[in-house]
């Protein structure tokens, strides 16, 4: 394994830019040198998901449209979940113990003949 899959992003990008490797950096300018080229190849896909323009880069883009969207829907039933918690009382709140009710259907007399 390597330490970019045991990292994050974040960590990985700050060690290569203490390292001096400049791998990540040729990434980042060609990425921002593209990025209208990017946002437009993007755009169409968005405009209509069917859109083929290469076979590896049309399968490329249907998975990670496919991974926003799990991720869309994983966020939002959180929020869900979390908004429905909000609206339930804590199942740690204090509650007072209830008094013992005494059974009114218990008759002593009524089991008279059960004694021996």
């Amino acid at each position: 394994m390597t330490l970019k899959l045991l990292s994050s992003k974040k960590k990985y990008n700050q060690y290569l830019a203490n390292t001096g490797a400049d791998d990540n950096s040729k990434y980042k300018n060609a990425v921002l040198s593209h990025t209208s080229q990017i946002k437009q190849i993007l755009g169409k896909y968005l405009e209509d998901p069917e859109t083929q323009i290469r076979t590896d880069l049309d399968n490329a883009v249907e998975q990670c449209f496919k991974a926003i969207l799990d991720h869309l829907t994983y966020t939002k039933q959180l929020d869900q979940d979390h908004d429905d918690d909000e609206n339930v009382d804590s199942v740690y709140d204090y509650q007072e113990p209830k008094e013992p009710v005494e059974d009114e259907s218990y008759d002593e007399k009524a089991l008279e003949y059960l004694r021996v």
